[in-house]
């Protein structure tokens, strides 16, 4: 990626965040550190009417960049062993600046979920009346594990899948 042409990263980027209404990428930064095997990348974005307005709410999806919308299929009889070849660790730190004539109504609980595929986790934090910080982390080991463990991998991503797509309400200040 840190190889492709300005306009093909554009591409790349609108088409892994294809349900982002009307995303307009304003700055990309792509590091790729190979002898630390580290890859950031760095974006500033602007994405008008990407929430839901309902009444004189508004609902949006924190994770707005690294959703998790992947769900491995079900087998009924499976036959061999779960192999992850590759594991991988996402860290993802998200600020994000509300609209001025709105406060958080709710917030979800944080979340920490940790077993032998490995671990997920998000936290947000209240940084000051427009401003909240998001931080997750996804960790998916690699290994070999017996068929039997196959469902509790598949409800690992289930459940990493319903986290990514929680959602914040905020209400309009009166």
């Amino acid at each position: 990626m840190e190889v492709l042409p300005e306009r093909d990263l554009e591409v790349y980027y609108k088409k892994r965040w294809n349900y982002i209404n009307n995303i307009e990428l304003n700055k990309k930064g792509i590091l790729n550190d190979k002898d630390n095997i580290q890859f950031k990348e760095s974006i500033k974005f602007n994405a008008t009417n990407y929430s839901k307005i309902v009444g004189d709410r508004i609902l949006f999806t924190v994770n707005a960049l690294n959703r998790n919308k992947e769900v491995p299929d079900r087998y009924r009889e499976r036959k061999l062993p779960l192999k992850i070849y590759r594991g991988f660790k996402d860290i993802d730190d998200v600020e994000i600046n509300l609209p001025i004539d709105y406060k958080i109504e709710s917030l979800p609980q944080n979340v920490k979920i940790e077993n032998k595929f490995g671990y997920y986790s998000f936290d947000i934090a209240v940084k000051n009346d427009n401003t909240i910080l998001y931080n997750r982390q996804f960790v998916v080991n690699d290994g070999e594990f017996p068929k039997e463990d196959y469902d509790e991998f598949r409800n690992f991503y289930k459940e990493v899948s319903k986290f990514d797509n929680i959602k914040i309400a905020l209400i309009k200040k009166p």
